[in-house]
């Protein structure tokens, strides 16, 4: 158990390293996603537990590469992020607890000027992603979501089919 707790860290601190900084949009028009912070926690009850989120521009080839959000140290439990419009976001959602995991990679295109509500929760048996469109009337719509599929050799790079990996 203790080996396995050892691998665990490891490969969490080394994949850390490996994706890029996601940098917000500077200039045209963006959409706005509402991420949970998850926070890491270590404990003997359940070893670790929190959750990172990444997201990737979908280029015209059908693929992207994630790049790892950085949360800053705050108290709030969203945090706002903008992105660009136009184009298909990927965006990959890890929770993990103890020895349940769960991670859900979807894609969708946001529109500009709107708030999506991004989020997350899983059992030991299922895991759910939903983004929210929290848009100028106040009616919340659920945003439909398309599969994504991630590189089994770096798991950053994704493309909307697996024949493009």
């Amino acid at each position: 158990m203790i080996n396995k707790l050892i691998c665990l860290v490891i490969l969490v601190i080394s994949l850390a390293g490996c994706a890029a900084t996601y940098v917000q949009p500077v200039d045209g028009p963006t959409a706005t996603l509402l991420i949970p912070k998850y926070s890491r926690e270590f404990s003997l009850a359940s070893i670790i537990s929190g959750g990172d989120i990444m997201v990737a521009r979908k280029e015209k080839d059908g693929c992207g590469n994630f790049e790892v959000i950085e949360i800053s140290d705050t108290d709030d439990e969203r945090i706002p992020i903008s992105v660009k419009v136009g184009q298909d976001i990927f965006i990959s959602i890890d929770r993990y607890d103890g020895n349940r995991s769960c991670n859900v990679i979807a894609a969708f295109m946001p529109e500009a000027g709107v708030s999506y509500d991004v989020k997350s929760s899983f059992t030991d048996k299922w895991c759910r992603v939903r983004i929210i469109n929290r848009d100028s009337t106040n009616m919340d719509r659920r945003v439909g979501l398309k599969k994504g599929y991630t590189s089994s050799l770096d798991g950053f790079r994704v493309c909307d089919s697996k024949d493009k990996l």
